[in-house]
């Protein structure tokens, strides 16, 4: 019953992300909609890149983690969905830049907040291990 609620959860996220432009490559963050690839000449790239890993208390990744980032700055928008780790424990976000607490969540596990600062057009790596 688990997994057919995971499977549902996902759906439901992948129909989120795709009404909101959002593709398994990021959001769109072109000025022109029908190429997703930012140029120079698009502007700057508002979108800042968080990848890492998460593992478990032995130190093996752990797959089908949600990865929840909560806001730091008050003004900042954080969006309502998470990204999953996937058979090798990463994620890839794509997030506003600003400033973000994030969480790892596996069944009854989690992990201590991480905090990182996101910079338009940069990508940082923060890597959660699950306790418990």
């Amino acid at each position: 019953m688990r997994h057919v609620r995971s499977v549902l959860g996902l759906i439901v996220i992948v129909g989120l992300l795709s009404a909101c432009g959002v593709s398994a490559d990021g959001p769109d963050r072109s000025s022109n909609p029908g190429d997703p690839t930012p140029s120079k000449s698009d502007g700057p790239v508002v979108w800042g890149t968080v990848v890492g890993t998460v593992r478990g208390p032995a130190g093996q990744p752990v797959a089908g983690v949600l990865v929840v980032p909560g806001a730091v700055d008050p003004t900042l928008e954080v969006p309502e969905i998470a990204v999953t780790t996937d058979q090798d424990g990463r994620y890839v976000w794509q997030l506003l830049p600003g400033r973000y607490e994030l969480t790892g969540r596996h069944d009854r596990r989690t992990s201590p907040a991480a905090a990182v600062t996101v910079v338009a057009g940069e990508r940082s790596t923060v890597d959660l291990t699950l306790t418990g």
